[in-house]
């Protein structure tokens, strides 16, 4: 086996807001994907180490040099270490729980440190970066993060393999600089994690002007969003730019109905068209009244509306009996409260998340 420990240049100066001293960014490199006819031939942390990030790579020369590495790394992290990695709950870890068990090598502390999975973080935003595919060179380049490294896990199997018969030093290199720099970028594609922050409520709103035409909304982030996005549907907007974000939202101008959950208890006035309960409509002569139906047991309300995806606020307004988006009055009391605002605020974020 062998241990290399190399110091780096700090990648995360400007990532301030992360609680990095017990971070440690892993990543591993196997001769294939079924872990019973693979083997794991390399092992990579970056960590922070007395002020200084470093990085240790254990290398097997041989694949029965495969548990000496899996020591090496298992004795390396403790209870609180935060392993950090991308993709890793579906590839990098089962794999090497799953080696650690075929050798009997105890890996308890797997399921015992904290774990960060970027990739799973930030999928729900892969069309927000207008990505075909999320892999992590896809995420890099979204980043715009620069590789020396042009192979890919697959073809570096053939490389390992020609390593073993030859002991040739600079396919070792080739094999390190991938492992290297998958783990050296990863750390950079935690400036990602703004937008989880973003769209899971880590903001403060800055403005709220409204408008019969629009309501804009201006919110700031104690963190730089690394690249501009913006997002719409058919009522909203979101655009980013480094801490600020701007959503306008269209309200609604002009006639929505209230409906009614019980139209068997209500009639129909087809010449005010609207519906009054049966305890009052018994007093209206028969030809002016109907038996209500879901399609017409409404009260009108004019004025101007915000839309919302479930209902924050009740009575809820629709167009339509079958509408699923319904809306509320915005000259109710709590718009001018920042509760109120926040969770409205919250509220669009996660239908603009899930575009």
């Amino acid at each position: 086996m062998i241990e290399l420990k190399t110091t780096v240049q700090p990648p995360l100066s400007l990532y301030k807001n992360y609680q990095l001293h017990n971070a440690l960014f892993f990543d591993i490199e196997t001769t294939g994907l079924h872990r019973r006819y693979s083997h794991l031939y390399l092992i990579g942390v970056l960590y922070l180490a007395d002020n200084d990030w470093k990085l240790i790579q254990w290398f097997a020369e041989k694949p029965s040099d495969e548990p000496q590495i899996l020591q090496s790394f298992l004795s390396f992290i403790n209870n609180d270490s935060c392993l950090i990695h991308y993709n890793g709950d579906s590839f990098d870890l089962p794999y090497v729980k799953a080696k650690c068990e075929a050798y009997k090598i105890p890996g308890d502390i797997l399921n015992t440190c904290q774990s960060i999975d970027l990739y799973r973080r930030i999928r729900p935003y892969q069309k927000h970066f207008a990505l075909d595919h999320l892999t992590q060179k896809d995420a890099e380049r979204f980043l715009e993060i620069h590789r020396k490294d042009s192979f890919s896990g697959k073809q570096l199997i053939q490389v390992y393999r020609d390593y073993l018969t030859s002991a040739d030093e600079k396919l070792l290199k080739i094999l390190l600089l991938h492992n290297y720099e998958d783990i050296y970028n990863m750390s950079h594609l935690l400036q990602l994690e703004s937008y989880h922050r973003l769209f899971e409520g880590d903001y403060k709103i800055q403005s709220w002007e409204q408008s019969e035409q629009l309501l804009t909304v201006r919110l700031t982030t104690e963190y730089i969003i690394p690249k501009p996005i913006s997002c719409q549907n058919e009522h909203c907007r979101l655009i980013t730019s480094d801490n600020q974000v701007t959503i306008t939202i269209e309200p609604h101008c002009g006639i929505l109905k209230y409906y009614y959950n019980n139209p068997k208890e209500y009639y129909y006035l087809p010449a005010e068209d609207k519906a009054i309960h049966k305890s009052i409509g018994a007093y209206v002569d028969k030809e002016y009244r109907i038996q209500a139906t879901a399609a017409n047991c409404y009260q009108k309300h004019e004025g101007i509306f915000l839309p919302q995806y479930k209902e924050l606020i009740t009575p809820a307004l629709k167009e339509n009996t079958r509408d699923v988006v319904t809306y509320f009055p915005v000259n109710i009391p709590d718009i001018e409260d920042i509760r109120f605002q926040t969770k409205y605020i919250d509220h669009i974020l996660k239908k603009l998340q899930s575009i």
